[in-house]
């Protein structure tokens, strides 16, 4: 019996090609109903995905043959991983491949909005010339805050230290010994990063705040009403890690209240996001999801894709 691998949500099709030229039978799906992937799912060794399909508890209930997922990108959070595990699925990810991706568009975020490039540019086309109502502030000598020190937050931190920024970094592997929490920590303070002892440390000191941790069970609404009244320099927050990380009805009041100087965001705990008196908010920057939506990051993170299912058969890879 052939090894059947499905791929869905338009992931690149550098990935089907090696899958194929492997000997592999490759069936692709752009668009697929969860009932559809239900009734065929059974069917496949393997299912490579982005992030629009989502493979539920329902849906993995009878899996039959399948026995590895991979996620073309960052983040899990469309995959209930644990019955995964039951059913003996393996699960990955390509998250190397999108992190600079997504590390170059937080900090396009932080310019957007420290500068307020698309009032700026909006204003402009509209004929107006507002320059008085348009003073921004410079990056360099502020602190920024990242908070989750993993392949995108360490790359963001290094974007801010070339910015001239003071770098404070957070990320609560920093509190185990493991061997990856040891080498995590070496190199934040080999690069010069000050490491937080506390979430609490961080919002507090930060004059810009950027987010990248995983969502889960403990960081879904790290950041609330309690998290917003600590920070003591209105800070700019950005997110473009997962919608449910931030409490959207808190990082409203805070705007309002003015506890945050402005916002910006490329995820939402819903999307499309429908909480449009946020995104309606003259101090907030919003993309729509775009973090890997680079041709760079699609290609890298198909081959990725390609290669973990290769290297899970035990196939040999080919390097480029």
């Amino acid at each position: 019996m052939s090894f059947k691998v499905l791929i869905c949500d338009k992931v690149h099709e550098k990935c089907a090609e090696i899958l194929r030229k492997a000997g592999f039978e490759v069936e692709v799906k752009d668009e697929i109903s969860a009932e559809e992937l239900k009734n065929i799912i059974k069917n496949f060794d393997c299912i490579i995905l982005r992030g629009k399909t989502k493979l539920t508890s329902d849906i993995l209930e009878d899996c039959g043959r399948l026995k590895i997922v991979v996620r073309a990108g960052i983040g899990l959070d469309n995959i209930d991983v644990r019955k995964a595990e039951e059913k003996g699925v393996k699960v990955y990810n390509t998250g190397e491949a999108t992190a600079q991706s997504v590390a170059e568009l937080t900090f396009g975020l932080i310019l957007a909005v420290a500068r307020k490039i698309p009032y700026a540019d909006s204003s402009v086309k509209r004929g107006e010339w507002i320059k008085s109502k348009l003073t921004g502030i410079i990056l360099s000598g502020k602190t920024l805050g990242v908070i989750g020190f993993g392949r995108i937050g360490s790359r963001v931190a290094k974007i801010g230290k070339a910015f001239g920024m003071k770098v404070i970094v957070y990320d609560i592997l920093f509190r185990e010994n493991g061997k990856l929490a040891k080498a995590k920590l070496k190199e934040a303070l080999e690069e010069g990063f000050r490491v937080a002892l506390n979430l609490e440390e961080l919002l507090t000191e930060a004059d810009v705040i950027t987010i990248h941790v995983p969502l889960t069970g403990d960081t879904r609404m790290l950041i609330g009403e309690r998290e917003f009244n600590l920070m003591r320099k209105k800070p700019i927050l950005v997110n473009t890690s997962r919608g449910g990380i931030v409490d959207e009805d808190a990082l409203y009041k805070a705007l309002i209240e003015g506890k945050i100087s402005g916002v910006g965001l490329d995820v939402y705990s819903e999307e499309p996001p429908k909480n449009l008196k946020i995104l309606n908010h003259p101090h907030v920057v919003c993309t729509p999801h775009i973090g890997a939506e680079t041709f760079e990051a699609k290609e890298a993170a198909a081959i990725e894709a390609a290669k973990k299912v290769l290297e899970f058969t035990g196939c040999m890879v080919e390097e480029n």
